[in-house]
């Protein structure tokens, strides 16, 4: 597909497919940051549940500084798919974790968003290669990953699939950047470590980890541009890599442990087997 998109600092319309916790966090975080948001979910009572949420996010919003322009009032909601992307200058999409439902709604979005413009998708479980299948020009579909709340968190990792154009990688990227996101743009999809580095943080917080706050190595991030900002846990073969603010070199979700920090036991006497005190984990936070 052959078609122009705007500039990232052009952009005044997106379009939120999908308002659970993640995309209405989504849809609060654009308000706040200027842009008209439409808004699309098919789940009965969606619209209510959207509307509060919003609400309950605002005061937070406005404490840490609303961009000019940004009113709950810019929020709409549109029933129709087609109608909701009609008009839009970027797509997020945020639906449930069920690969068919994404590969459908991502085609269905293709289908009727008009050309050039870029379609992202909140995910944690599939890569961007598998769900964009079905899209008739997958080259515009890309991974747009936040971390929960997407309203508070300014981390977010893009990559795209096998077939995503790596000019719209860029764009995405240099989009989030201009949106107020912290980003870390991947070089590949890889997605065999987010089930071991989950289940050490289901873990860490079973066993009664201490987790430190992310704020302070996001900020670090931001402010560290071209510095490595942590090592962390390499979950395989018990070492680090190292984890560079806007890029990462290996695997995804690395990000993940730069974010949150490394967790701290508070006693290392009933750690399960696959955390023990040799495990070799460096504390950014100390």
């Amino acid at each position: 597909m052959t078609a122009s998109r705007p500039d990232p600092a052009a952009v005044r319309t997106v379009t939120c497919a999908g308002t659970g916790v993640i995309g209405g966090g989504w849809v609060a975080y654009f308000l706040a940051r200027g842009y008209d948001v439409v808004a699309w979910d098919p789940a009965p009572g969606a619209e209510e549940r959207l509307r509060h949420l919003v609400d309950a996010a605002w005061p937070a919003l406005t404490e840490l500084g609303l961009r000019e322009g940004a009113s709950r009032d810019r929020l709409s909601y549109e029933p129709d798919l087609a109608t909701a992307v009609a008009d839009t200058d970027f797509v997020q999409e945020s639906a449930p974790e069920d690969l068919e439902l994404k590969r459908t709604l991502l085609a269905d979005i293709d289908a009727a968003t008009p050309p050039g413009v870029v379609i992202s998708s909140s995910t944690s479980g599939y890569g961007m290669t598998e769900m964009q299948d079905r899209c008739a020009h997958p080259e515009r579909t890309v991974v747009g990953h936040p971390f929960n709340p997407p309203y508070l968190i300014p981390l977010v990792e893009v990559v795209g699939g096998t077939r995503t154009s790596a000019d719209v990688v860029a764009w995405t990227s240099d989009f989030f950047r201009h949106a107020g996101k912290s980003v870390i743009t991947m070089d590949r999809e890889v997605t065999r470590l987010r089930d071991s580095l989950g289940t050490k943080f289901a873990e860490s917080v079973y066993y009664g980890f201490w987790f430190a706050p992310e704020f302070e190595i996001l900020k670090s991030m931001i402010d560290q541009t071209q510095e490595t900002v942590s090592g962390d846990v390499d979950a395989e073969n018990g070492g680090y890599r190292e984890v560079t603010a806007g890029t990462v070199s290996g695997d995804t979700y690395g990000g993940f442990i730069a974010a949150t920090c490394i967790a701290m036991p508070r006693a290392s006497s009933s750690l399960p087997p696959s955390i023990s005190t040799s495990t070799p984990m460096r504390p950014p936070c100390t």
